[in-house]
């Protein structure tokens, strides 16, 4: 997704909303990806507060997104905070930031502490 899609996404949603027309994860987790695919997080938590605001629950997607988005721009986020548990996928966007960040070490240790979580590293992960 590119920058004026997303805010062309983001324009429609306001639309959609303005006549009434109740949003659901769905689309959120859309915008929410979108914006982290533009290095747009700022707008991303915006977006997550509104979510929470207007009763809709964030899942592992959600905060997936938001990590992709953080790593792009070299920071991170916590799932914990809201109980959420890690999914492998959410273990391979983290490693995958870490490498090509350079913690190639740190990476390693993600990896033996999902493991050690059970969670079983898949053909994604060792193509990362």
């Amino acid at each position: 997704m590119k920058q004026g899609e997303v805010e062309e996404a983001l324009r429609i949603r306001d639309d959609m909303v303005g006549h009434g027309i109740r949003v659901n994860h769905v689309t959120c987790n859309a915008l929410v990806g979108g914006l982290c695919k533009v290095c747009k997080t700022d707008k991303a938590k915006d977006l997550l507060r509104e979510m929470i605001e207007m009763g809709i629950k964030l899942d592992a997607w959600t905060y997936n997104s938001l990590i992709q988005g953080y790593y792009r721009e070299h920071n991170t986020v916590e799932m914990k905070k809201r109980n959420l548990t890690p999914t492998v996928f959410t273990c391979i966007v983290i490693i995958n930031g870490l490498c090509l960040c350079g913690a190639l070490e740190r990476a390693k240790d993600i990896l033996e502490i999902m493991v050690g979580e059970g969670l079983k590293p898949n053909a994604y992960l060792h193509s990362s």
